[in-house]
């Protein structure tokens, strides 16, 4: 399945808690309204969360929960991302 690069959302939690969309710092309703606007085009989510195996992030849970929510397809990386 090929997607083109507006149907992806490049979502990053900081272990701060901080949502980035494709690279820019959103706020929680920002975040819910990426993912609604995703869903209708049926898009594709690039999902990382800095620090995955350390502390457990609250926020980072409660994105990827809102994220699964969507049904969308998901990519979930441990790895940091320049891109993201």
């Amino acid at each position: 399945m090929q997607f083109h690069n507006d149907h992806i959302l490049k979502v990053k939690v900081q272990q701060s808690g901080d949502i980035f969309i494709n690279g820019k710092l959103v706020s929680w309703i920002e975040f819910e309204k990426a993912l609604s606007n995703l869903k209708e085009i049926k898009g594709a989510v690039w999902f990382y969360r800095q620090n995955a195996i350390g502390i457990q992030n609250e926020i980072a849970e409660q994105v990827f929960t809102k994220v699964l929510g969507i049904n969308s397809v998901v990519s979930h990386n441990n790895k940091h991302c320049k891109y993201l």
